[in-house]
């Protein structure tokens, strides 16, 4: 999640945050990969039932072009592989890290299930930093 969330930030999270629902759009959340047994972050980028594609370093849902405040200016020009055109089944979601060109993430996995989801960050701080909290 870099440049958002250092990588040895300390975060607090709400295990709570996603059972018996679902997610918000730019939730960042706690996943659990299960391909590599690893714990990532990750901000949540399309929702159940939803087409979503990236593009160019162009993120859209449905169609319509995703505004992304939390990106860094130069994030056009590291953004990674662009991903297939994939509608989001229910009961998943699609993932995608901050440091677009360095993220492992629904690009690579395909919709992540809610139920992989460990919770929502609802705050960190980077090393000598303060803390951030994040908007619900």
């Amino acid at each position: 999640m870099e440049p958002t969330i250092a990588k040895n930030a300390e975060i607090h999270v709400d295990k709570d945050a996603f059972k018996g629902g679902v997610p918000n759009r730019n939730d960042v959340t706690v996943w659990l990969d299960e391909q590599v047994n690893e714990i990532a972050v990750k901000r949540v980028v399309a929702l159940p039932g939803e087409t979503v594609e990236y593009s160019n370093c162009v993120l859209t849902i449905d169609g319509a072009a995703e505004e992304e405040p939390f990106l860094p200016a130069d994030a056009n020009t590291s953004c990674g592989g662009d991903g297939e055109s994939v509608k989001v089944p229910e009961g998943f979601v699609y993932l995608m890290g901050d440091n677009r060109g360095g993220s492992k993430d629904s690009r690579d996995v395909g919709p992540v299930a809610i139920a992989s989801l460990r919770g929502r960050v609802t705050e960190w701080k980077n090393v000598a930093e303060e803390w951030v909290a994040l908007d619900s």
